[in-house]
């Protein structure tokens, strides 16, 4: 792989445009134990809706479990009823019982509302359809 020598050839490293970068805070109803947290949420247009973001988790039952994800997929959004999904696969670290660490591979599903404001996500393993809302948007500019 060639080193980059200009401000040219690192954005030639970047691919499609960016059409919605937002962040999110989740959390599951009823507990404050069980898993909660943020994720950041990506859009670009690269032929198809391609999705990314990284996810940060968080449960405290016994001891505090803290899970960073990394995750991709495909976004789709539905102009008829104006939904946004992606659906991705995340991967990365879980540190428990204070500072042990284990690999985690999980499917992530989201489902946004209209505006993209709230919605619900699923995060295998760690809950489902738990609320989410944005806290944060960086760009909005999904085809409506």
């Amino acid at each position: 792989m060639a080193t980059p020598n200009s401000h040219e050839d690192i954005l030639a490293l970047g691919e499609g445009r960016v059409v919605f970068e937002g962040t999110y805070s989740f959390h599951t109803p009823g507990s404050i134990n069980a898993p909660q947290g943020t994720f950041t949420l990506t859009i670009s247009e690269v032929g198809e809706l391609k999705a990314s973001g990284k996810m940060e988790i968080t449960t405290l039952w016994g001891t505090t479990t803290h899970t960073s994800l990394t995750y991709n997929g495909v976004a789709e959004f539905n102009g008829s009823t104006g939904y946004t999904t992606v659906n991705g696969i995340g991967s990365g670290t879980m540190t428990y019982d204070f500072n042990k660490k284990r690999h985690v591979v999980a499917n992530v599903n989201i489902s946004l509302k209209p505006g993209m404001r709230e919605g619900e996500v699923t995060i295998q393993g760690f809950g489902e359809d738990m609320p989410c809302v944005l806290t944060k948007m960086e760009i909005d500019d999904l085809p409506r």
